[in-house]
């Protein structure tokens, strides 16, 4: 049998415990990079609707996008 001091068990607990919430912090943050919490990697891009100024986000391919909110098309502007 094993025999520890009730400092050594909290110890021990509390120690599991903030191990496993900073695995699960590291996953999401790795996650975070590629999209998606499956790991795909889809890339999305912010657009914002030149008619209505609604913020969106759509494929990070695509050259044309609809606005979701008023559904007319934008155009990729080059800055």
């Amino acid at each position: 049998m094993l025999h520890a001091n009730l400092y050594v068990a909290i110890l021990g607990y509390a120690g599991t415990i903030l191990i496993f919430i900073i695995a699960i912090w590291m996953w999401i943050e790795l996650n975070a990079h590629s999209g998606s919490l499956g790991g795909q990697g889809v890339a999305q891009r912010k657009w914002r609707c030149h008619y209505c100024g609604y913020m969106y986000l759509g494929s990070g391919e695509e050259q044309l996008s609809q606005c979701p909110r008023c559904e007319s098309f934008n155009t990729m502007s080059e800055k």
